[in-house]
């Protein structure tokens, strides 16, 4: 087992058509979202995203998908605000993906 991340689904990674293939194969995009908050002086100050960024590569890779670039937030403000700007964001932007000519849905688990 490798700790490289394969480049082939990281969405800053790929060309428009190879966007838009893997959404035909398998319309799903994985969007790990994490706070900049203190973790100690041994971890950097966004390990919750980027540890959420590395799952998402490897789930992407065995089943398929794209995996967003990894999104911030101050850790200020509580669910009842992050869950619905982060919904209404995506919803919005991935409705555009592909020009509509695949259906995307979002799911936030938080």
């Amino acid at each position: 087992m490798t700790n490289e991340l394969p480049a082939n689904v990281q969405m800053q990674f790929m060309r428009p058509a190879q966007l838009e293939a893997a959404g035909r194969a398998f319309p799903v995009v994985y969007v790990p979202f994490g706070l900049i908050e203190w973790h100690g002086r041994h971890l950097p100050l966004g390990n919750d995203a980027l540890k959420a960024h590395g799952i998402l590569v490897k789930a992407a890779e065995q089943f398929g998908g794209v995996v967003y670039p990894p999104v911030y937030f101050h850790n200020g403000f509580g669910q009842d605000i992050l869950v619905p700007v982060i919904t209404k964001l995506f919803n919005g932007r991935m409705a555009d993906w592909g020009n509509g000519t695949f259906p995307m849905r979002t799911r936030i688990f938080a």
